[in-house]
C-alpha cells in the first residue's frame, strides 16, 4: 500500500547499515579481516546525499531561499558531529604525543592539523587529508559538494548535470585504473581524484531525485536493497577483479540501490528499526575511527585479544552513536537552528 510519510525509511536503514559496515571495515586496520569492500559505502553515501539534497532543496532554492541560509542549515546539520569527531581525534593524537607513540605527530603538526580540520580543509603537514579523524575527508567533500550544489548545480538542467556526471565519471575511471580500485581521495596524492569521486556520485544522486517519480510503497521488498547493499560491502575481491567489482558498485549498483530504496518503505513493524538505523548512521560514522584505535590500545594494555575487544567496541560505539544522536547532535542542532531563525538573512530582490 502507499506510504504517505515523507521520510524514506528504507534509505535510512541502508544508510545505517552502510555506516555500521564501514565501522567494521575499519577494524581491518586493527587486525580484523571483515567487510573488505566496506569503503565503497562512501560512494553510496555520496549518491544518497545528492539525492536527498535535490529532493529536499531544489524547490526551496528555486523559490528564493538565500544561499547563506542554506549554507548555515547544512553546516548546522553536519558540523556538530564533525567537530566532536575532531575533538576525539585530538585526544588520541595528544595521547600519542604524551606516551611517545612511534606514530605520533609533533606538537606543531597537531596544532596545524587542528586548525585545518576544524575549517574542513586538507592538512598541509600530513599525507592524509584529515589525519586526526580520517573519515572526515569524505565529510569535508560532502560539505563542499553541498555548497557547490546550492551555488551552481541546482540551476543546472538534466543535460548539464549529466555532462558534469559524465566528466567526473571519466575521472573516476581513470583514477580507478591507476589504483586498481576506487578507494581513493583521502590522501593529498589523489585529492583531485577524490573530487571526481564525489562529483560523479553526487550529481548522479541529483539526477535520480529529479527523475524518480515512483510513489513510495510499504512492502517487505524493502529488505531486498538492504540485503544487497550489505552483501556488496561484505565481498572480498582480489586482483584485477577488484577494479571491475569497484566500478560496478560505484557506477551501477550504488545508484540503482538508491533508486530502488527510494520507492519502498519497510512494513510498519520494522519502521522503528529502520528509523533507528538512520538516526545512528551519522554519529557512528563521525566518531568511530579515533575511538577504534583508542579502544585497541587500551585492550592491548590489559591483554584483551581482538576476538574479545572488537565485538565489545563495535557494540559500544553503536550504542554511543544512539546516545550522541539523542543527547548531543539533536539538541545542538535545535539550538543552532533556533538561533539562525532569529537572524534576519538577506533575501534576493525580486525587482
Amino acid at each position: 500500500m502507499s506510504q504517505p510519510s515523507s521520510r524514506l525509511l528504507t534509505l535510512d536503514a541502508m544508510r545505517g547499515i552502510a555506516a555500521i559496515l564501514v565501522m567494521l571495515y575499519h577494524l581491518n586496520a586493527a587486525g580484523a579481516h571483515v567487510f573488505a569492500s566496506g569503503y565503497l559505502a562512501v560512494d553510496f553515501f555520496f549518491v544518497l546525499s545528492g539525492f536527498v539534497l535535490a529532493r529536499t532543496y531544489d524547490a526551496r532554492l528555486a523559490g528564493g531561499m538565500p544561499f547563506l541560509e542554506y549554507a548555515a542549515l547544512r553546516l548546522i546539520r553536519l558540523y556538530p558531529l564533525i567537530f566532536l569527531g575532531l575533538l576525539i581525534g585530538i585526544v588520541r593524537a595528544a595521547g600519542q604525543i604524551f606516551i611517545h607513540h612511534p606514530d605520533r605527530m609533533t606538537g606543531t603538526e597537531l596544532a596545524v592539523n587542528i586548525v585545518f580540520e576544524a575549517l574542513l580543509l586538507p592538512s598541509p603537514v600530513d599525507s592524509f587529508i584529515a589525519p586526526l579523524n580520517t573519515p572526515s575527508w569524505s565529510l569535508s567533500f560532502e560539505v563542499a559538494a553541498s555548497l557547490v550544489y546550492a551555488a551552481l548545480l541546482v540551476k543546472a538542467s538534466r543535460k548539464g548535470l549529466a555532462a558534469v556526471c559524465a566528466l567526473c565519471g571519466v575521472g573516476v575511471l581513470w583514477a580507478a585504473l591507476a589504483h586498481n580500485s576506487t578507494g581513493f581521495g583521502f590522501k593529498w596524492q589523489d585529492l583531485h581524484w577524490g573530487v571526481a569521486r564525489v562529483g560523479f556520485s553526487f550529481t548522479l544522486g541529483m539526477l535520480i531525485a529529479r527523475s524518480h517519480r515512483r510513489a513510495v510503497v510499504q512492502s517487505a521488498w524493502s529488505f531486498a536493497p538492504m540485503l544487497v547493499l550489505a552483501a556488496l560491502l561484505a565481498v572480498d575481491v582480489k586482483g584485477q577483479s577488484r577494479l571491475v567489482f569497484d566500478l560496478i558498485v560505484v557506477m551501477l549498483a550504488a545508484p540503482l540501490l538508491v533508486w530502488w530504496g527510494a520507492g519502498l518503505n519497510p512494513p510498519r513493524a520494522a519502521s522503528g528499526v529502520a528509523a533507528w538505523l538512520g538516526d545512528v548512521s551519522y554519529p557512528l560514522y563521525a566518531v568511530h575511527y579515533p575511538l577504534m584505535f583508542m579502544a585497541g590500545f587500551a585492550a592491548k594494555k590489559v591483554g584483551l585479544p581482538p576476538a574479545a575487544w572488537m565485538p565489545a567496541y563495535a557494540t559500544c560505539v553503536v550504542a554511543l552513536a544512539w546516545i550522541l544522536d539523542r543527547l548531543y547532535d539533536r539538541p545542538v542542532r535545535r539550538l543552532l537552528t533556533d538561533s539562525l531563525h532569529r537572524v534576519r538573512l538577506p533575501r534576493p530582490s525580486l525587482a
